[in-house]
């Protein structure tokens, strides 16, 4: 297997989504397979289920011949992704003779700067899929995250519960 990543923006997103799984789970198992790469997670307190799904077409390259499974541990993750500078690329590299997952990360072609390798460990971790249901909603509530933030910040002000009613129009209380 060996995955590239180029694209400025993209590497900034990969990153950011690893560093942060984290704040999730200690462990996490990732799926590739020849046409994506998937991970699925849950919190410690089995309340936040998360669902990972980067398509084959997404990456720069995407040479997988083989499915695989690789168990990482989400913080030696997120410290290997604090080295990352700007206008540095992601490779991936496993072979299934080797229990680790070499990430090189290398300036853009081009561009002059340390190359700079980590063979993160595999763990073999027990996890099982979960089936996530198809689910019809009453609302759909689309909104920019930073105004919601704002939102939920100002409303923290009052008290540590707030409601959400859907209507004719979308009426978002605090009770204290």
């Amino acid at each position: 297997m060996n995955i590239t990543l180029k694209d400025k923006v993209k590497v900034s997103q990969f990153s950011s989504i690893m560093k942060n799984l984290k704040n999730f789970s200690s462990d996490i198992e990732i799926i590739i397979d020849k046409n994506r790469l998937y991970a699925q997670g849950m919190d410690s307190s089995h309340i936040c289920l998360y669902e990972l799904v980067l398509h084959n077409d997404w990456f720069c390259e995407y040479n997988v011949d083989k499915s695989c499974v690789l168990g990482l541990n989400c913080e030696m993750l997120s410290k290997v992704l604090n080295c990352l500078s700007n206008e540095q690329i992601i490779t991936m590299i496993y072979n299934e003779k080797k229990d680790n997952l070499r990430m090189i990360l290398k300036p853009i072609d081009g561009e002059s700067g340390i190359v700079k390798e980590f063979k993160i460990p595999l763990m073999d971790i027990d996890a099982e899929l979960l089936e996530i249901p198809e689910a019809e909603f009453s609302a759909d509530i689309e909104m920019i995250s930073s105004q919601f933030g704002e939102l939920v910040n100002q409303l923290s002000i009052f008290g540590s519960e707030f409601e959400i009613k859907c209507r004719d129009n979308i009426i978002i209380t605090g009770n204290s």
